[in-house]
């Protein structure tokens, strides 16, 4: 079983179709989460769920690990994304992160969101990142300044 697979069983839980699919689209479109091979695995208003494989010429450090700012990438881009998910559009206001374990090349991470704060001017969330074998790789917080809203400012 993969880190958070119950999540993919959780079908009632999905977002609108058509902001589900719009939302699949844009980060497909972004430039940096399509570099770094980000994929959006699932998402609703509680959580969503990214994915990242870990790639030397993409992730690698010169230590032959991956490099924590590709996890703090994953961690902003996942939070990101769960802000989308409640039709605002944000911008990274503050944002932290703890590592407890190194991820390794050619493995896979997941980063799991969680909202803690759904407010008119900010957003605040906590993301959980751990690799294929279930490892805890590490946590973030953030908090996201709302710039708009997605439906009523247009796709």
């Amino acid at each position: 079983m993969l880190p958070y697979e119950e999540d993919y069983l959780r079908g009632e839980k999905m977002m609108d179709e058509k902001l589900e699919n719009f939302i699949d689209d844009l980060y497909e479109r972004n430039p940096f989460v399509h570099l770094l091979g980000m994929k959006l695995e699932f998402g609703c208003e509680e959580y969503c769920l990214f994915s990242m494989d870990l790639k030397r010429e993409l992730h690698g450090n010169a230590h032959n690990q991956a490099h924590g700012g590709a996890t703090f990438s994953l961690a902003d881009t996942a939070m990101g994304a769960s802000c989308a998910f409640l039709n605002k559009k944000v911008v990274t206001q503050n944002m932290q992160i703890s590592y407890f374990s190194t991820a390794q090349l050619g493995s896979t991470i997941f980063a799991r969101t969680k909202l803690l704060h759904n407010g008119r001017r900010t957003v605040g969330l906590e993301v959980e990142i751990k690799d294929n074998m279930e490892r805890l790789i590490a946590k973030a917080s953030g908090s996201f300044f709302v710039i708009g809203h997605w439906v009523e400012d247009g796709w």
